[in-house]
């Protein structure tokens, strides 16, 4: 199985969401969501190919949308 690391970076902006989502739903959506959003990043572990490539971004990179609200993409 694929080991799942969040870095600090990743780590703030879970923190971020979280806050988003409590401004705008409360605290127990915030949790909610919060704890459905890191059991996805989790679960991705046990298949590290969901999603789609974006080896153009860097080889073996992979985006798996999760629940997006509101449009994003990664820029390097």
């Amino acid at each position: 199985m694929t080991e799942v690391v969040i870095t600090p970076l990743a780590e703030a902006d879970l923190l971020g969401i979280w806050h988003y989502s409590f401004s705008n739903w409360g605290d127990r959506q915030a949790d909610k969501y919060l704890f459905a959003l890191e059991t996805a990043i989790h679960g991705l572990a046990d298949n590290p190919r969901l999603g789609r490539s974006i080896d153009h971004i860097r080889d073996g990179c992979r985006q798996f949308d999760y629940k997006m609200r509101i449009p994003a993409k990664a820029t390097t």
